[in-house]
């Protein structure tokens, strides 16, 4: 980690800054009531407590920025103190700003009815004070949401059932089911126990097959290192097949030499050697039941933003598989399926993705589901459909380091059933 990489630090302090000024200001009418003695008392508490955050922050990413140490060691504990307290007082002032915008605006309209301007009602204060309050009440309740969702719903982990119906398929492979995780983000956990947990699931699906379809990590792959007594026991009969996300290449920290970043990408190819899974970096596997031949392709991260968009090669991947009665893809970025795979390689029954996350965020129950995701991907989650070719995008096992939180859009495990269309 660079000097220059600090600069993302002003900015970050001026708005944090600004949040906590807003924040003290409705803070300070919410306890207007108080002697004066406990409002001062309360202004140094308040502000020791913010200022001390940020010089922390300061010194702890300076210091990291110095040495070289791994950036996951110390953000994952930064970042979810900073989600959790900075993005709940931005929801209480969002809160209270449309309150009271709403009662200001109806204030104004009402003395433009009036003919007499000069003597026309005015904004009433104890409702203003009514509103500092409400605000204040109320806006609890996100707090108590992204608490949950930081402490609880990012290891509340779901298996979702899906079945996908290919007219090709042969009947030696009717009924198969194939497991699929995806973005374990491990630099994003505390300790192996929620990892543990989700696992334990999934080995209890008994699939024939599991698929993990990249981001095995969010900087480097020193992050893998306290997990992989627990990831060497995701196994299945007919094997493990894996493919990298645009997080396992580097991208997003900072080296000394490119030497090392190159090297970094070597031991990322060697864990998932030792971890006994079939790494499929722009190649294929072709398996053969009885008669049926089943072609797993996978392709590095290929997608149309972002860092290491463009590391996939699907025409080198694909090479090979063209007698194969079902074809099956794993590509970590959903987007490379509208953009390459159903244009040209229209004999791919599915692709298998990831990426999203859904964006941590929304409202996913049954058959409805909104989120921020949809506004920011063309496909967010779950399962799609186009012309003959399946999409589906797993919500992601792990969770960002960035946001270390979820609402609504819980972590998962997809088990698929393979199964015969009626024709």
């Amino acid at each position: 980690m660079t000097y220059l990489r600090l600069l993302f630090l002003i900015p970050l302090t001026f708005s944090m800054l600004l949040v906590d000024f807003f924040l003290w200001q409705l803070l300070r009418r919410f306890t207007a009531s108080l002697s004066v003695l406990l409002r001062r008392r309360l202004f140094y508490v308040f502000w020791s407590i913010q200022l001390s955050w940020i010089l922390c922050l300061w010194l702890a990413l300076i210091f990291l920025a110095k040495t070289d140490i791994p950036l996951w060691g110390i953000n994952k504990y930064i970042m979810r103190f900073t989600t959790l307290f900075y993005l709940s007082k931005l929801l209480i002032l969002i809160l209270w700003l449309l309150m009271y915008g709403g009662q200001l605006l109806v204030s104004f309209l009402k003395r433009i009815k009036q003919k007499n301007v000069q003597n026309a009602p005015v904004y009433d204060a104890s409702r203003k004070h009514f509103l500092w309050r409400m605000a204040g009440i109320v806006g609890t309740i996100p707090i108590l949401g992204i608490s949950y969702g930081n402490l609880v719903s990012i290891y509340d982990y779901r298996v979702r059932q899906v079945k996908l119906s290919i007219p090709t398929l042969p009947k030696t492979l009717e009924g198969w089911r194939i497991a699929q995780i995806s973005d374990l983000h491990l630099g994003s956990f505390l300790d192996d126990k929620a990892l543990q947990k989700g696992i334990d699931l999934l080995l209890a699906e008994k699939p024939d097959m599991v698929f993990f379809t990249g981001d095995l990590v969010n900087y480097d792959t020193s992050e893998v290192s306290p997990f992989m007594t627990q990831l060497s026991r995701i196994k299945a009969p007919h094997g493990v097949f894996s493919t990298l996300g645009n997080h396992d290449y580097g991208e997003y920290r900072a080296w000394q030499q490119d030497s090392d970043k190159v090297k970094n990408l070597q031991t990322m190819k060697k864990i998932h050697e030792q971890l006994g899974w079939k790494l499929l970096n722009n190649q294929h596997h072709l398996f053969q039941k009885e008669n049926a031949q089943l072609a797993i392709i996978g392709v590095g991260n290929w997608g149309v933003r972002g860092k290491s968009s463009k590391e996939g090669n699907l025409k080198k991947a694909y090479q090979g598989t063209e007698n194969a009665a079902v074809k099956l893809l794993l590509s970590h970025d959903p987007s490379h399926w509208d953009a390459q795979v159903r244009k040209e390689y229209k004999d791919i029954v599915a692709t298998f993705s990831g990426h999203t996350h859904g964006l941590q965020f929304g409202i996913d129950i049954g058959n409805f589901r909104w989120g921020l995701g949809k506004y920011v991907f063309n496909q967010w989650a779950d399962l799609y459909y186009e012309e003959g070719q399946y999409l589906y995008v797993n919500r992601g096992f792990g969770f960002s380091d960035i946001l270390p939180s979820r609402i609504g859009v819980l972590p998962e495990i997809t088990i698929f059933t393979l199964s015969k269309q009626n024709t």
